[in-house]
């Protein structure tokens, strides 16, 4: 076994040595772009092939640990369960299973960085450095070992479980990964026990919240909200309304999608590192759940509702075929009245964005061998054709389409929109703006978008060719932005939500709702 091992790592090594780990901050862990899927899927393998050499200078570096009781709290923005939960989340990937765990606190020369690896931050810069350790089970084909009086051996399939061990660090007020590590000799970082860690104080909050004419209250729109921890909470404008503790049976929570009347939402929960289930409840958080029966594609993009809510659209877990390096999925129907399911799309490898819009249900496939076929495809209830060779974020009434496009700078990648009108599509991000998260497409024409950088996150709005830049967060943070409800759009930043208004620009904030770390908010009925 150790050889066949052996053997796999060797071919891996030749296959994805050229490819380096993305350093992606925080605020863009859940929205990675299918041609990073199979990086994702193997990044840990990557690690610990591609940083042995960047991992001894770190080792190098790291101070002695003082005694935990002399170290004084530092003030940062993102608690350890956040930095715990975004650097898990990240790496969630087919065949990854994580082990352990664990984060400490602080700064960035007691974490040995660089000057270099500071990029212009002092040298007390608080971070985050988080130990990961785990197995990626990674299929094979194996060869049955011919006896004298056999026949020609046949070819077996398995699926080895390989080792990995990493270490991250992040910037603890901006979520920057500053630093990836591995090494492929061990299960655990022994030099992460040995650091020191220290109490971590919240942050004074430093929100910028534009000022507008008249006052606006929070919008009184009722939110299901997920916890980091897998609590559903529904929050109205008088505050908690109820909550469940463990709708996923004590897994994480990837997704809330709510049906198109907003009346009943599917909970898409992250069971295993193979297989994820689909939860269906009310919105309302009152009546008994319904899971589904059958396995899908543990991701937050995995799920659709048909626009009259009585089907749901699911990639589900395909066939594992060698030596492709990640199992196939495909695209089925469950119609949640007849409790019956159909297959739609076979087998195909690494699809992902699911939706149903008015161009009908489409997935985008990102296949990295066959960029020929890379593109969004709608299905019109017989067949499937392919709509754009970019990714499908979003569709108006009027038939314009918000889509996304990857574009590589070497070993990272990044993210530009662009905007479809009668068949043309048209670049909406300035050479000069890159890694932009799209929010919505208003009806007339408008694409919001959530642009980052080292310091703010800004909202980029593109109209009629004129490209604005408003509400900013200053210093950046992790926002995961959830739905539209009219003019409004509802995100999440710890134990605060946030309301961006499409129509006036401005932001409002309710603080204080959650004990522990939000991950998504969408509004519901």
């Amino acid at each position: 076994m150790i050889d066949q091992e052996r053997r796999l790592a060797e071919r891996l090594r030749a296959e994805i040595g050229a490819i380096e780990v993305p350093s992606r901050p925080l605020r863009e862990a859940r929205r990675a772009r299918p041609a990073l899927v199979v990086i994702a899927a193997i990044a840990a393998i990557v690690i610990a092939i591609g940083a042995g050499q960047l991992l001894a200078s770190y080792r190098g570096s790291v101070l002695a640990t003082p005694t935990p009781n002399a170290l004084p709290p530092l003030p940062v923005r993102i608690q350890r369960d956040e930095a715990i939960e975004h650097v898990r989340v990240a790496r969630n990937a087919p065949g990854v299973h994580y082990e352990r765990i664990e984060a400490k606190l602080m700064t960035a020369s007691e974490a040995g960085l660089t000057a270099e690896r500071l990029g212009g931050r002092p040298s007390a810069a608080p971070v985050w450095v988080v130990a990961v350790s785990g197995t990626i089970g990674v299929q094979a084909t194996m060869a049955a070992t011919p006896g004298p009086s056999t026949p020609a051996p046949s070819a077996s399939q398995l699926i080895l479980d390989v080792h990995w061990s990493a270490l991250y660090i992040i910037d603890a007020n901006t979520g920057d990964v500053l630093l990836v590590a591995g090494d492929p000799s061990l299960t655990w970082r022994p030099q992460f026990d040995v650091l020191p860690d220290h109490p971590a104080a919240p942050l004074a909050a430093q929100t910028a919240v534009p000022a507008v004419a008249t006052p606006r209250p929070f919008p009184d729109v009722p939110l299901v909200i997920a916890d980091a921890q897998g609590q559903l909470t529904r929050v109205t404008s008088s505050g908690v309304a109820k909550q469940i503790p463990a709708v996923c049976s004590s897994s994480h929570i990837l997704a809330i999608a709510p049906a198109p009347d907003r009346s009943r939402i599917a909970v898409v929960c992250d069971r295993t590192a193979f297989a994820g289930s689909v939860v269906i409840l009310d919105s309302a958080l009152t009546s008994s759940a319904i899971v589904l029966p059958f396995d899908v594609v543990p991701r937050e993009d995995v799920i659709a509702w048909s626009p009259d809510g009585v089907q749901v659209a699911l990639i589900v877990p395909g066939a594992c075929v060698s030596p492709e390096p990640v199992c196939r999925e495909k695209v089925v129907l469950y119609d949640l009245a007849a409790g019956t399911t159909r297959v739609i799309q076979g087998d195909r490898v690494l699809l992902s964005s699911l939706r149903w819009t008015s161009l009908g249900l489409s997935y985008f496939y990102g296949y990295l061998g066959s960029p020929g076929d890379t593109g969004t495809y709608v299905w019109d209830g017989r067949v499937w054709s392919r709509y754009s060779t970019r990714r499908l974020e979003a569709i108006n009434a009027s038939g314009q389409a918000l889509l996304g496009d990857q574009v590589w700078d070497g070993a990272i990648s990044h993210t530009y929109l662009f905007q479809r009108v009668d068949g043309v599509e048209r670049q909406l991000t300035p050479g000069t703006l890159r890694d932009e998260l799209p929010v919505a497409l208003l009806d007339d024409g408008t694409a919001i978008a959530w642009h980052s950088d080292a310091t703010t996150l800004t909202v980029v709005r593109y109209r009629n060719g004129v490209t604005t830049f408003e509400t900013s967060l200053s210093p950046a943070t992790s926002v995961r932005w959830g739905g539209l409800a009219g003019d409004w759009i509802f995100g999440v930043i710890g134990d605060s939500v946030y309301a961006y208004s499409a129509a006036d620009a401005s932001l409002l904030r309710r603080e204080g709702l959650f004990a522990i770390v939000a991950r998504i908010a969408v509004p519901v009925r």
